[in-house]
């Protein structure tokens, strides 16, 4: 008796494992990438729902009437005593 054997044909690439595998190593450079970002830019920015700001409010009242040609100050920027903060239109005086 004499057997033949057949050479076992090669087992086909298993097609979900790889989906898989690939799907595995996206999700995996997905986070590592979230990590990076969080550790060199999200970490930095602060948020909140309830939040308020403090300050005072100083009214200013003009000694001479006239057209404002030039704010040189914003909200929020630090002034001194002394520093022009609008000019007035040459023509109306």
């Amino acid at each position: 008796m004499s057997q033949t054997q057949t050479p076992a044909a090669p087992a086909a690439p298993n097609r979900r494992g790889n989906l898989l595998r690939g799907l595995f190593v996206i999700v995996v450079l997905l986070l590592a990438a979230l990590a990076l970002w969080y550790f060199m830019f999200g970490r930095w920015f602060e948020e909140t729902d309830d939040a308020y700001v403090q300050g005072n409010l100083v009214q200013i009242t003009p000694l001479v009437p006239g057209t404002v040609v030039a704010i040189n100050a914003d909200d929020g920027m630090r002034v001194e005593r002394g520093q022009l903060l609008v000019q007035l239109d040459p023509a109306d005086t």
